[in-house]
């Protein structure tokens, strides 16, 4: 049906600009044949002409029907072969949805990270694939998402219970909230920024083996199960021959969800996933909540002095209460960098080489 659709569009198409030609330009603009397509024309392929013209497809999701679908996951699962933008605009309501993005160049975006929610409500309580878990997966190259929410509702019991996995190659989420408890964000592999963004959670809830720079955002910890303690990240670099990856977090704060009694909760910036874990705090605001040592074995009661050899833990500039690295773990992997040349080389543009394709109207932080 969609490819039924783009050629009926492309016939369409071809007819506006022949009568485009033929017409006097006074009749053209009268019957506007201009800029827009023909009142006449159906809404939806109305979208698809204008889209078709620029290189890019366009439809609409709204719950109240007055969309072209009701469903995100039917939205994408329409979107046509082919490498051009296909942009699903999620009008403001909750979604119940649980869907893989597998094709190239899809974006969502929404009306507001208040307004626009997809969440869903799948853990991995008895162990299992925690892939499945995930409200929204994107494997196809140059994903976006902007001015929405993706939620994973399992909560404390549903243990591993991730938001968003995302192994999309240039995938780039801009003002958007996701959120969670234990491993919300799966930023599995490959090229990410995320550039202003909400991330909570509690257990490893940015983890992952990504090359990704976060810019701009808040990470909300949460409480989680009595006794236990919280980590932000769990990067998972194992391969330093295969990939330089890791996480950079810049200009970023790291607070208690609001609402949230942290008392008594230790909560620390990582742990090592594997052994060549590989994370930078620079440049942002650590509250009281950051652990005096600020980073932890994987498992807490049991040190594995390989692991704090090999891991690369670093922190640069930082400020706020939880920022003091005088206490800070005494590993051969951590180190508190103060050459700005250093750190320099975890700006977007340097380890995520940001500025050969991100879009140009995402506008972020070059340098230091």
């Amino acid at each position: 049906m969609a490819s039924m659709n783009n050629s009926l569009a492309l016939l369409l198409l071809l007819i506006i600009l022949i009568a485009d030609h033929c017409l006097p330009t006074a009749a053209v603009a009268e019957h506007g044949y201009g800029s827009s397509t023909p009142s006449w024309v159906n809404p939806r392929l109305r979208r698809l002409l204008r889209g078709t013209a620029h290189g890019e497809l366009e439809v609409t999701v709204a719950k109240d029907g007055s969309g072209d679908y009701t469903t995100i996951a039917a939205a994408v699962a329409a979107a046509p072969n082919g490498k051009e933008r296909y942009t699903v605009r999620i009008r403001e309501g909750k979604y119940h949805e649980q869907f893989v993005i597998g094709r190239r160049n899809v974006a969502l975006f929404g009306d507001g990270m208040d307004k626009t929610v997809i969440t869903a409500s799948h853990g991995t309580p008895h162990g299992g694939n925690t892939s499945a878990s995930a409200t929204v997966t994107a494997i196809g190259g140059g994903f976006m998402a902007r001015d929405l929410t993706i939620e994973n509702t399992a909560g404390l019991d549903g243990n591993q219970s991730v938001a968003l996995r995302s192994n999309s190659e240039h995938a780039v989420l801009y003002r958007c909230r996701l959120q969670g408890f234990q491993d919300t964000l799966y930023a599995e592999n490959k090229l990410q920024f995320y550039l202003d963004c909400e991330i909570s959670g509690t257990v490893d809830f940015i983890f992952g083996d990504a090359k990704a720079v976060f810019q701009g955002c808040r990470l909300l910890v949460r409480r989680p199960r009595n006794g236990a303690h919280n980590v932000i990240t769990a990067q998972g670099r194992n391969d330093l021959n295969k990939s330089l990856t890791g996480f950079s977090f810049q200009n970023c704060s790291v607070i208690a969800m609001p609402k949230e009694n942290l008392t008594g909760v230790e909560t620390y910036l990582g742990r090592p996933w594997r052994n060549l874990s590989h994370v930078i705090f620079m440049q942002s605001f650590l509250s009281d909540i950051v652990h005096p040592s600020g980073w932890v074995h994987w498992n807490k009661s049991s040190a594995v002095a390989e692991t704090a050899r090999t891991v690369s833990y670093m922190e640069y500039d930082n400020w706020g209460p939880g920022a003091n690295t005088s206490q800070r773990v005494d590993w051969e992997g951590f180190s508190k960098v103060t050459d700005a040349k250093k750190a320099e080389e975890y700006t977007v543009d340097r380890f995520i080489n940001g500025s050969e394709w991100l879009p140009k109207n995402i506008v972020y932080k070059h340098g230091l």
